[in-house]
């Protein structure tokens, strides 16, 4: 096991073991498979592959950060909660940066933001790909697996937030190849 792997594997546990966090490890790891299964149907390079994959298995470390009774809450979290568990993003590039990278940070940093506000940053297209699939990714897992303050939705519903948000909220390429992948019998 190389040191980024070793210090990802790390990372992942430190947050498994805070309270209340384990089911954040466990949605990393899918949304790291899930954006890894993307980016062979878009056929990313490998050095790319490999910082969509840290970023994935990282995203949701800065909610080291967040207190456990909003992570666990049952209800809905005000603006002010939900920016205050938002601001994960920024915090878990901070952590991320100096062992795994800028690409991976700067990923992680923008999970939350929609394709159309990252097309107006200084963002190249292979990186605003990249933050494409990892945002698709986090929001297909999100929906399709219950939250204390949410049931999963109905497969209708996300597809039709997939289908909307293609070119405003997601990157269309990844809104694409997670639709054809789902439908594929690998998948299920």
């Amino acid at each position: 096991m190389d040191v980024e792997a070793e210090l990802t594997a790390a990372l992942s546990l430190a947050l498994e073991r805070r309270e209340s966090s384990s089911y954040i490890v466990e949605h990393s790891s899918r949304v790291a498979r899930l954006a890894c299964s993307i980016a062979e149907l878009v056929e990313l390079r490998n050095t790319e592959l490999e910082a969509l994959r840290m970023a994935s298995q990282l995203h949701e470390i800065g909610m080291i950060s967040v207190p456990a009774d909003l992570l666990l809450r049952p209800s809905r979290l005000t603006p002010t909660e939900l920016q205050r568990v938002r601001l994960q993003a920024a915090i878990g590039a901070e952590i991320v940066k100096p062992t795994h990278g800028a690409t991976a940070a700067r990923l992680i940093e923008r999970q939350y933001t929609d394709y159309a506000e990252l097309r107006k940053s200084t963002a190249d297209s292979r990186e605003l790909l990249l933050a494409g699939i990892l945002r698709v990714a986090d929001v297909f897992d999100a929906m399709i697996d219950p939250r204390p303050y949410q049931a999963p939705v109905p497969e209708e519903r996300w597809r039709q937030v997939l289908r909307i948000g293609s070119g405003s909220r997601f990157h269309p390429a990844a809104v694409y190849a997670i639709l054809h992948l789902i439908r594929s019998p690998q998948y299920h």
